[in-house]
């Protein structure tokens, strides 16, 4: 999928809880203080052509993680971009091996993403962080 691509089927599911997607260098400004929000990050910079995408759940200047590559560490620029920002972050349960083998179909990230958001609106937030 494509960001344009991610935005359409974002807002459209998602209606006005969607905040389109982000690249991992992108001003978080528009997360501040934002309660019950859904959107997704591409792992590459703003000038990069995109890499990877994670889905992102935001309530109280947290933002809740989930990546089908459960690897923490193609998110750094993001991460440190939060904590530059004062605000929190999670990652899903990163354990599931099902959830490695899903990364491995690098087409499917921005999908899965959003199946994701979709599940976190359906089953709340504390049950989608242990999927």
């Amino acid at each position: 999928m494509y960001g344009d691509q991610v935005n359409k089927y974002g807002k459209a599911k998602l209606k006005n809880n969607w905040l389109n997607f982000v690249m991992s260098d992108s001003s978080l400004k528009k997360f501040k203080n934002k309660h019950n929000k859904y959107s997704i990050v591409n792992t590459d910079v703003k000038s990069g052509p995109g890499k990877h995408y994670c889905a992102l759940y935001i309530n109280n200047n947290t933002f809740y993680i989930f990546d089908t590559y459960s690897n923490p560490n193609q998110l750094k620029t993001f991460i440190n971009n939060i904590k530059k920002n004062k605000m929190k972050y999670k990652f899903s349960d990163l354990s599931d091996n099902e959830q490695v083998n899903y990364g491995k179909l690098k087409t499917a990230c921005g999908a899965l993403s959003l199946s994701w958001l979709l599940l976190v609106k359906e089953i709340g937030i504390k049950n989608a962080m242990k999927l």
